[in-house]
């Protein structure tokens, strides 16, 4: 037994300083888990998860009672957020820990866990010192994106966690573990392409150009990777990406524009996180610049510098220096960090807008290590002089207060779902003891509603979770949406009220698409089908919050005894 614990210490690199290295990374987790159940202990005992991981729920119950990788019987839609979080709910289902609220929040609250223990020890041995690596690494573990997101359900942090442990790896030299890691950064989410291409990219810069036996195992992994899921999507889905990755190109809701999401995001990251985009920041484009401007500057004279200047001399501290390329070896590994964190600003000014800034999330740690790594960088330096340990000190108390003021907002933001999710709950437990099995269910609230009817089928007006609404949106024919509609002649609509249309939301969508998806024209049709012959019959009205969730009953004049399906 001494034996085997001795080989995993080595091969995780925590044979150096074990003791007190483990001691620091155990009070870490366990501030991390005593912030987030003290916190949002209401989130998971009052089902007031994030509505999104009820989608994911959904996929994994039908998923393990034989029901297939879907939403609804009647179609294949990829709407899941995470292949690989669906499979091991699924799993977890199988094993009869049916409670997938509870399931969720403990895989998130144990990614946690890991990604703070973690963290704190790569912050460590990157910059060489254990209260510089507790000083940045602290704030993110206790923040609220990060305590918040742990118990909401989704993915979130085990992609986070995914990520922090595959650098570990990565800084050891452990190439098998490494490509296990890649490969579940992969299936986790789909930006996990990212972390494929700065990594590639960091051994082939660090190397001078020739790939090294790394690289090609790294391509490899992440070659079948992609390869596999696009053909499952395609076998099995019939298309090639995800179906929410489409969607969100259409909606208003989601792209508001490349401009506005950069100023989105921005503003998030400067009012929650200023100390670590402005130092992280600095690491990341110092050392990609440095990297890439490498040939160049190599054919130059000797003699030229970078000079006695601080943005000089700070350059030349943190960027990589040659002969360090080694399996361990600084060089490759804080560059990948570093274009990782590029390569990500990148994707949030050109992917969807994210949900209280959930698509960020993943980057905080990250930058939590670049900071570390930089700030040793200007101590070796002297950037500010003897003035250093004063800056230090403004830095982390303007660092604590965005986390302080971060987990207050957080806070505010999820606490109040709970009272939201009562309400969905309320009304997916009534369909499911009341509505026939054949009746299909219309509404744009998917979520909790469809997973407490989890035997039911559902239409989804937003098209998250079927693929007729975005077909009609993509191809600028909405009538082939409301001639469906007509055809199957849904009974019922279970959803939120949109105050400003003065209508429940669903309804709202099909007669107005143009006010939510792009390229759409205003659809007379489909006002007509749904103002003027359709009667609405409300069954439950349910206040919740600043919202309304209702559930009514549609009467249609002409429908037939039985409901088809297509």
């Amino acid at each position: 037994m001494g034996q085997l614990m001795t080989r995993f210490l080595c091969a995780t690199g925590l044979h150096e300083h074990f003791p007190t290295r483990a001691i620091a990374a155990i009070i870490v987790s366990l501030l991390f888990l005593t912030v987030a159940l003290s916190v949002y202990h209401p989130v998971v005992l009052r089902s007031g998860q994030y509505d999104d991981s009820y989608i994911t729920y959904r996929y994994a119950a039908n998923l393990a009672r034989g029901r297939g990788l879907v939403f609804n019987s009647y179609e294949k839609v990829n709407s899941a957020s995470s292949l690989l979080y669906t499979l091991l709910l699924a799993g977890f289902y199988k094993l009869g820990f049916t409670n997938l609220e509870f399931v969720g929040a403990a895989v998130g609250l144990l990614s946690g866990l890991v990604m703070a223990s973690v963290l704190v020890l790569l912050v460590e041995r990157l910059c060489g010192s254990r209260s510089l690596a507790l000083a940045f690494s602290l704030p993110v573990c206790l923040c609220g994106s990060i305590t918040g997101w742990a118990v909401s359900g989704m993915e979130t942090i085990l992609y986070t966690a995914l990520i922090v442990v595959f650098l570990w790896f990565y800084t050891v030299g452990q190439t098998g573990p490494t490509a296990i890691l890649l490969a579940a950064c992969l299936l986790c989410r789909p930006e996990g392409i990212l972390l494929l291409l700065a990594v590639l990219g960091a051994e082939i810069f660090a190397s001078g150009g020739r790939p090294s036996r790394r690289f090609f195992a790294f391509l490899l992994v992440g070659s079948l990777v992609f390869i596999g899921q696009a053909v499952f999507n395609s076998l099995y889905y019939g298309e090639f990406f995800p179906h929410p990755v489409v969607l969100k190109k259409l909606a208003f809701y989601y792209w508001p524009g490349v401009g506005e999401k950069i100023r989105k995001v921005a503003e998030f990251l400067a009012k929650n996180f200023g100390i670590y985009l402005l130092l992280g920041g600095v690491y990341a484009v110092s050392l990609a610049a440095g990297a890439i401007a490498r040939p160049f500057a190599s054919r130059r004279r000797a003699g030229h510098s970078t000079g006695g200047s601080a943005v000089g001399r700070l350059r030349s501290a943190i960027s990589p220096q040659a002969g360090t390329t080694e399996a361990g070896g600084p060089a490759s590994v804080e560059l990948a960090i570093a274009l990782f964190i590029l390569l990500s600003f990148a994707s949030f000014a050109v992917g969807p807008k994210s949900d209280q800034r959930r698509y960020v999330v993943h980057i905080i740690p990250v930058l939590a290590v670049a900071t570390g790594v930089c700030w040793k960088g200007i101590e070796v330096s002297r950037l500010f002089g003897r003035r250093n340990s004063a800056v230090l000190v403004i830095a982390l108390v303007v660092l604590w207060a965005q986390t302080l003021a971060n987990q207050n907002r957080t806070a505010r933001s999820f606490l109040p779902e709970t009272e939201a999710q009562n309400a969905r709950k309320a009304l997916g437990k009534w369909i499911d003891q009341n509505v026939p099995l054949e009746d299909i269910v219309l509404s744009s609230d998917i979520g909790a509603i469809a997973y407490f009817a989890g035997r039911h089928d559902f239409v989804d007006a937003f098209g998250l979770t079927s693929r007729l609404p975005l077909l009609a949106a993509k191809g600028d024919s909405w009538k082939d949406f409301t001639d469906w509609l007509a055809r199957e002649k849904p009974r019922w609509v279970a959803d939120t009220f949109d105050e400003s249309a003065g209508r429940i939301r669903a309804l709202a969508i099909i007669d107005n698409p143009a006010r939510f998806f792009r390229g759409l024209a205003d659809n007379p049709e489909a006002a007509e089908v749904f103002s003027t012959r359709l009667k609405v019959q409300k069954v439950l009205d349910l206040p919740a919050s600043s919202r309304r969730f209702v559930l009514a009953r549609l009467q249609w004049p002409d429908r037939p005894e039985q409901t088809r399906r297509q």
